[in-house]
């Protein structure tokens, strides 16, 4: 033990390899969910978001009279995952027409709906059926995306 001088051997360095793997993750996430990111220029763009004012209670209340479910996606502008889900929910949109009415929240511009539907990760969807959340999927896949609406359609029917 001699020149450690009342520490621990080992200590010391095992504390900053711990810290530097923390800041290291920390980075990579910072870089990965604020990114622009380039995207694929062929991907359509995603559908134009709620304006700032709006609320998801209105964007979920039926636009038709038969009371069609409302797909609702928050993402965040650069969100890499949000970029990659964007051409799938875009082609769910075109195959399932006029029986889901889709809607976009850029979650940079409306705050108070992050709070108030408690959205901690970009890319969510949720889904509402007569008004009520039916689904909830957090980063999905887009077949998870299209079960859920499945379900959804199944459970009107």
């Amino acid at each position: 033990m001699a020149g450690t001088r009342g520490r621990r051997q080992g200590s010391g360095s095992m504390r900053n390899s711990c810290v530097r793997v923390s800041l290291a993750l920390l980075g990579a996430f910072a870089l990965g969910c604020g990114s622009t990111g380039t995207g694929d220029s062929a991907a359509p763009p995603p559908p134009p978001p709620l304006p700032a004012g709006a609320t998801v209670a209105a964007a979920a209340a039926p636009s038709t009279p038969d009371g069609r479910p409302v797909l609702v996606v928050f993402t965040k502008p650069g969100c890499p995952a949000c970029l990659k889900l964007a051409p799938a929910i875009a082609e769910i949109k075109g195959d399932y027409g006029a029986r889901v009415r889709f809607e976009e929240v850029d979650t940079k511009a409306a705050p108070k709906l992050i709070f108030d539907y408690e959205i901690t990760l970009t890319p969510t969807v949720i889904i509402f059926a007569n008004r009520t959340e039916a689904a909830r999927l957090l980063n999905p896949a887009p077949a998870d995306v299209r079960a859920a609406l499945d379900k959804t359609l199944a459970a009107r029917s």
